[in-house]
């Protein structure tokens, strides 16, 4: 299960990488590829960091408390997770995020970025990789 965690983040980092710059340019008056580089700079630590965190808590929550619709709970639960996010983002990076009122960076790209690592998921979880099978 952490494995396909890690490898879940490893392609959601690339795929947030190479989308983000393009929906939400940090950077305005730099290329593209700026953009890419910023971005891979601050957001892979996060969703490594962060995203394998709170998406190990979703699927545990998701067992614990809905059997019959389990993944449809894990899917709430990340979006939950990834609005939440807007806390430790204000403490981190940004306090005045919350003057700018409710859509923002933080709780429109939060919650996108919960959405694609949890489809990611997803997928992978189809997927019936012969490496999830190894017992370490």
């Amino acid at each position: 299960m952490k494995l396909q965690k890690i490898i879940v983040a490893f392609i959601s980092s690339i795929i947030l990488v190479l989308f983000l710059p393009v929906i939400f340019p940090i950077l305005e008056k730099t290329s593209y590829f700026q953009n890419v580089i910023f971005y891979a700079i601050f957001l892979t630590p996060v969703i490594f960091i962060y995203g394998i965190l709170t998406s190990l808590l979703s699927d545990f929550l998701a067992v614990k408390y809905s059997r019959n619709y389990e993944r449809t709970a894990s899917f709430f639960f990340h979006i939950l997770f990834g609005i939440a996010f807007i806390l430790p983002y204000s403490m981190i990076f940004d306090s005045s995020i919350f003057d700018e009122g409710l859509f923002n960076f933080a709780t429109i790209a939060g919650p996108l970025c919960a959405i694609i690592f949890f489809g990611i998921n997803e997928l992978v979880l189809k997927v019936k990789w012969p490496i999830f099978n190894v017992r370490y």
